[in-house]
């Protein structure tokens, strides 16, 4: 039930703030992920959004995704729903999410289960000056669980935009969490479009983070241990008109491990 009233608010929120709203697209995706662990781990997960467009200019998004891990010795089973939206209040842009996760811990050889339940609350603000973007961003993680933690984020970025193909930017993340680790990280990243049908994203993160929410891509790297690095090269084809294939590898290293992770998905936009 109070997830049901979470979503149903920030719903609410968003399309009251949106005066007189109109549908003006629809852009339906899904995306498969395996991810392949260092210590003999694997996973494997499936993904569904869709991003609905209002007044040419605002968006409200929901998504689900579900993920299965299994290890030697345990596997994991975790579904995430996420609802949230962009406002677009020239020369700012406002953005806020909310994610929950409950995900189900299986021992195989003791029988040993726990339940996870994490919230996400994310917002942020881009200030459009002159092609020069501006941004502050915040998030606040709950979890219950094996472990009980709260996890707060707060982020500066700047972006420039140099002609019309490509976007710089980068983003600098305090995160302080109620184990007592306070972590700083900074990541790097550059949007650049070939052609009218290919385009490249590519970014890079260095320092230490854990928890770490992307609101881009709107999922959450949620393992305990402290991330150190994390590498992503993205690309993007138009196949044909309203319809956009995905390809993505992601590189993560943490303390004792690393994951190598393999996405491809498809995009389609409804006018």
């Amino acid at each position: 039930m109070k997830i049901n009233l979470i979503s149903i608010f920030v719903f609410l929120a968003l399309v009251k703030i949106t005066a007189q709203p109109k549908v003006t697209s629809l852009s339906p995706s899904v995306f498969y992920t395996y991810g392949n662990y260092s210590d003999g781990t694997y996973s494997a997960s499936v993904s569904g959004f869709a991003s609905v467009g209002l007044n040419y200019k605002d968006f409200i998004v929901a998504g689900f995704d579900r993920l299965l891990i299994n290890s030697p010795t345990w596997k994991y089973d975790q579904k995430m729903f996420t609802l949230g939206g962009t406002k677009n209040i020239y020369p700012f842009y406002l953005r806020f999410f909310y994610s929950h996760i409950s995900g189900d811990y299986n021992s195989k050889p003791a029988g040993y289960s726990y339940t996870d339940k994490l919230n996400v609350f994310d917002i942020n603000m881009l200030y459009n000056y002159n092609l020069y973007f501006f941004g502050l961003s915040g998030n606040y993680i709950s979890l219950d669980g094996f472990y009980d933690l709260s996890i707060t984020h707060f982020s500066a970025v700047i972006k420039r935009l140099l002609g019309t193909n490509i976007l710089l930017s980068a983003n600098f993340t305090q995160s302080v969490v109620s184990d007592g680790r306070n972590l700083s990280s900074i990541k790097i990243d550059m949007n650049f479009k070939i052609d009218n049908s290919f385009s490249l994203y590519g970014s890079g993160a260095f320092g230490q983070r854990t928890y770490y929410y992307d609101d881009q891509l709107l999922t959450i790297f949620n393992q305990n241990e402290t991330q150190k690095l994390n590498l992503n090269l993205t690309g993007k084809y138009l196949i044909i008109p309203n319809l956009t294939f995905l390809i993505n590898y992601t590189y993560a290293e943490f303390d004792s491990y690393n994951i190598n992770y393999f996405t491809a998905g498809i995009k389609f936009n409804i006018n």
